[in-house]
């Protein structure tokens, strides 16, 4: 399982987990006999949240099915100025880990956003979301309730004071959008990433190895490439970039730190970029050496197939998949 940021893609898919969710975690909390509202309408607001550029849409991923999300909002309402709000998990993978994961991952992006606190408001009879929140840290602001329209309930707000002990753990591979910041990690990760490969093809100054800081800080900004970080906890453990042009994204730097392989971090970026990439482009394409053959097979349980190529040179390969 890893979180990503959501796409307009995943609305649908959104919509259904908060309605099951909704059903199941809020029986008895509200009048009997009242309907939740139709799927139709969930997957409206959900278009909306993904598409302001205000609200931070995250979503959860298990066996390449979404299952989880939730939203970051600004809201002058409450006196951090942030929102943490709608976190849902299908009912069928609540005790998987992925309330947490989504938690902690919003919790970090406020904090990296420069917050100070997060609220949040929770259902007064809603034990099991008020007993996560709780252990994470998060207390109730005395006085301050509210009721939802049309509800017999009462919400209560909730406040975290930030930094927060628990964003340090890092069990989940968080996926977000690489921001300048983040260049430096991303060159140490490459240099200790791609030495394997500098001792298959004995070449100490092989382009990944070189690449100088600035250009990193250069495609990070660039509007025409994507770059994506995986971190656990605070900690930078895997990249991948992508150049998206003329209908094609061209891949490269799939790397991840040597004390993190084995986890699933490639796979999960990898997925994770061909999903944010794909409204935009029609081909996915990589090149890779044609001696790295782990990396070869990697490529081709994702659905990568090798083609010919003349214009890459003897020792590489081409590979491409249909987006």
């Amino acid at each position: 399982m890893y979180v990503r940021p959501a796409v307009a893609a995943d609305a649908v898919r959104v919509a259904q987990v908060v309605r099951s969710a909704a059903i199941e975690g809020y029986a008895g909390l509200f009048p009997p006999g009242s309907a939740p509202p139709p799927i139709e309408q969930f997957v409206a607001g959900w278009q909306e949240r993904i598409a302001d550029p205000t609200c931070r849409v995250i979503v959860a991923v298990a066996d390449d099915d979404v299952c989880g999300v939730a939203a970051l909002a600004r809201d002058d309402g409450v006196p951090s100025g942030r929102l943490l709000e709608r976190l849902y998990v299908e009912p069928g993978t609540w005790t998987g880990g992925a309330g947490s994961a989504l938690h902690d991952a919003a919790v970090r992006a406020a904090l990296l956003d420069g917050a100070d606190g997060l609220h949040l408001w929770v259902l007064e009879g809603n034990a099991r979301a008020r007993g996560m929140y709780e252990r994470r840290g998060w207390r109730v602001v005395p006085g301050r309730t509210a009721t939802p329209e049309g509800a017999d309930a009462v919400e209560l707000l909730y406040e975290l004071g930030l930094p927060a002990p628990t964003l340090f753990t890092g069990r989940t591979a968080e996926i977000s959008i690489a921001r300048a910041a983040d260049a430096g990690e991303i060159l140490t990760l490459q240099r200790a990433a791609f030495l394997r490969d500098a001792q298959i093809y004995d070449d100490p100054f092989m382009a990944s190895l070189t690449q100088p800081l600035d250009e990193i800080r250069s495609i990070i900004a660039a509007d025409d490439w994507l770059v994506l970080v995986a971190r656990l906890g605070f900690r930078v453990v895997g990249s991948v970039r992508a150049h998206l042009v003329d209908g094609v994204a061209d891949i490269g730097r799939l790397m991840s730190a040597p004390d993190a392989e084995g986890r699933g971090i490639g796979r999960a970026l990898m997925s994770a970029l061909e999903t944010m990439a794909a409204p935009l482009v029609g081909r996915f394409r990589l090149h890779t050496g044609v001696r790295s053959h782990d990396t070869i097979d990697f490529y081709e349980r994702l659905g990568y197939a090798l083609v010919a190529d003349p214009t890459v040179p003897p020792d590489a390969v081409t590979m491409t998949k249909t987006a």
